[in-house]
């Protein structure tokens, strides 16, 4: 929607203008609206989740969240400091060169999101879908430019910054690093998503092994609440038989609470005093562990059993939610 806008921005401050005289772009617009209005009367009913959504990630409550004045420095590292050169030359033919007059929107459009998603607390990453069409608007004059001189050098130094960019893109990006490794590495701390799935098989063991210590009569009526949908998500992938598995963090709340009569719950990153404040007995029966020492969300993470809620679940539900 944020691109959509800012691309229609462009086109009212620099043109082509004459595109909105097209029928086909109009009824596009209608069709799209057509297919987005059943998400809009979802949002609509049930408080527009996604602002409250929005509201927070600004705030900084999610773990891929950058402060404001890491925004723009945040913009050189998303293709790659050494293709820097290349997408801002990209940017700045699609602003002044007269024969991409038609694609100078795009230009505008950069800047408009840039200035945006930095006013309203957006994610760095917000811009990437705009990097391609930069990376396109220089590509033939850095060609040519490679094909003129000092013809070997200059596609050697191409050549290298193109698969730089790719083996540095890998290792952050992909898993390509031995989780026992990454903790000996900045790989964490540039992406945070990259330790985020370490240990899930290991941790879905550990809620299963509090779930199988259970007496067999207890086992009826317990069921699982994780305080993200990592974890959730986790312990649904890793043990199924333990599914559907609860949580207050964003869309999985809108799923609803456990069944009415549920009188335990294995409880996992949720804070001590808020048990206490829910369940009449809370008692920890693990600690969970990585066994590769990587500081991410799950380690160290206390396993909790909790027995007799204070409210129905119908109560307590709203009070679990969390969103970020």
């Amino acid at each position: 929607m944020f691109l959509l806008l800012a691309v229609a921005i462009g086109i009212l401050a620099v043109g082509p203008r004459d595109v909105l005289r097209s029928r086909s772009l109009w009824l596009a617009a209608g069709l799209t609206l057509l297919i987005w209005s059943p998400n809009l009367w979802w949002q609509a009913t049930h408080g527009w989740p996604q602002l409250e959504l929005s509201s927070a990630i600004a705030s900084g409550t999610s773990g891929t969240s950058e402060p404001r004045w890491l925004f723009l420095p945040f913009q050189l590292l998303l293709i790659s400091p050494v293709l820097f050169p290349v997408w801002f030359a990209g940017w700045w033919r699609l602003a002044t060169d007269r024969a991409l007059a038609s694609y100078r929107v795009f230009a505008v459009a950069y800047v408009v999101l840039a200035v945006a998603f930095l006013v309203t607390g957006g994610k760095p990453y917000y811009l990437a879908g705009m990097y391609p069409v930069l990376l396109a608007a220089e590509a033939a004059p850095v060609l040519e430019w490679a094909a003129r001189g000092r013809r070997r050098l200059r596609s050697g130094l191409l050549a290298a910054a193109v698969v730089l960019t790719l083996g540095v893109s890998c290792v952050l990006f992909l898993p390509v690093v031995p989780a026992d490794q990454l903790t000996d590495t900045p790989i964490v701390a540039v992406n945070y998503d990259a330790g985020e799935t370490v240990g899930w098989p290991n941790f879905a063991a550990a809620i299963g092994q509090a779930y199988d210590e259970l007496p067999p009569d207890r086992r009826q009526g317990t069921v699982v609440l994780a305080g993200n949908y990592g974890e959730a998500g986790a312990v649904e992938r890793f043990r199924p038989d333990l599914a559907p598995v609860y949580s207050g963090h964003n869309a999985y709340w809108d799923w609803g609470p456990p069944p009415a009569d549920t009188s335990t719950v294995i409880a996992v990153g949720y804070d001590e005093t808020d048990l206490r404040t829910w369940f009449g007995e809370v008692r920890r029966v693990a600690t969970f562990d990585n066994a590769v020492g990587l500081d991410n969300d799950e380690q160290g993470t206390p396993i909790w059993l909790c027995r007799e809620p204070r409210q129905s679940w119908t109560d307590l539900w709203p009070e679990m939610r969390r969103l970020g």
